[in-house]
């Protein structure tokens, strides 16, 4: 499931972001985000991942290893948080940018104020 607020009902009701709906929906199934971005994730999830960062390059100095925990970490936003995620249909932008593509071709603007993903099995 996913909510998608938008700025009128002509944009909700345009082509653009019905077909961008469907498509995100298609990509949470596939992709698995536990997050809509790095805000909405559990603080101990992300401390846990530093500390793992951290214990990897601990042999380095204290401002190199903070360096490299910021850039895994960023990594880890972009593997699990929705709206970083490379889309799955053109990787080469994130689901935030074909939103705001389909906003923009709709005559407005649009924003994922959540999802939830079911599995079975």
């Amino acid at each position: 499931m996913l909510l998608i607020e938008t700025d009128s009902a002509q944009v909700a009701q345009s082509e653009p972001i019905k077909q961008a709906a469907a498509d995100f929906a298609m990509h949470i199934t596939a992709s698995k985000p536990i997050a809509l971005d790095p805000t909405n994730l559990d603080p101990q999830i992300v401390e846990k991942e530093k500390a793992i960062y951290a214990d990897q390059v601990k042999n380095k100095p204290p401002q190199v290893v903070e360096k490299i925990v910021e850039g895994k970490l960023k990594k880890f936003y972009s593997d699990y948080c929705l709206l970083m995620q490379p889309f799955v249909k053109d990787d080469s932008k994130s689901v935030e940018q074909v939103l705001a593509e389909a906003a923009k071709q709709a005559g407005g603007k649009a924003t994922i104020k959540r999802f939830v993903r079911f599995e079975v099995g």
